[in-house]
């Protein structure tokens, strides 16, 4: 069942749902562990990038419809797509692998590296080395976050008191996103 959510998660976070693969691979890791926490993580990573590949052939065939369809995601606004632009004039690289950790969706990078020109192969090693690595981040956290929940408590009210606290962690991040970048 991980697997698959993994996989379709992933993907579709890529092109056009709006919340981020973390959310699920987070949760994964509490119920099997950060061995599996990270095999989830590149699984999703590799459904990511292969959505986002995806995304930059829209970009690069019809980048006037790939940019309308954007727009209409939550969060994702006309300004948030021109300040993607803006990092990406200044060095695509480095923008793609940092846009992830700083709130940038994925897809908008896509589109407008398929719509500038920039070959599936030249995107793929960093998108999926970008993906693997905030995936990886997120997964860390909550094995860190769960160990310190564990330690001083009893197996049963850890596991309760670790899945509460993955909860208010991502209404917490999802308010201020959203209050950040408009839904």
């Amino acid at each position: 069942m991980w697997v698959i959510l993994s996989i379709i998660w992933g993907f579709s976070e890529a092109t056009l749902f709006f919340i981020i693969p973390d959310v699920l691979l987070t949760r994964a890791t509490l119920s099997l562990g950060w061995r599996g926490g990270i095999r989830l993580a590149l699984i999703a990573a590799i459904a990511s990038t292969v959505g986002a590949g995806f995304m930059v052939q829209w970009g690069a065939n019809d980048p006037a419809a790939a940019l309308a369809a954007l727009d209409h995601v939550p969060a994702i606004s006309p300004g948030l797509i021109d300040q993607v632009d803006q990092r990406l004039e200044m060095g695509w690289r480095a923008a793609l692998f940092w846009g992830g950790f700083q709130g940038q969706p994925v897809k908008i990078f896509a589109v407008l590296l398929g719509k500038e020109g920039i070959g599936w192969g030249a995107i793929l090693p960093i998108m999926l080395l970008a993906r693997f690595t905030r995936f990886l981040v997120a997964v860390s956290v909550a094995k860190g976050l769960q160990s310190l929940i564990y330690t001083p408590l009893p197996p049963e009210k850890a596991k309760k008191a670790a899945f509460a606290l993955w909860i208010l962690i991502w209404a917490i991040i999802y308010v201020v996103y959203f209050s950040i970048f408009g839904f």
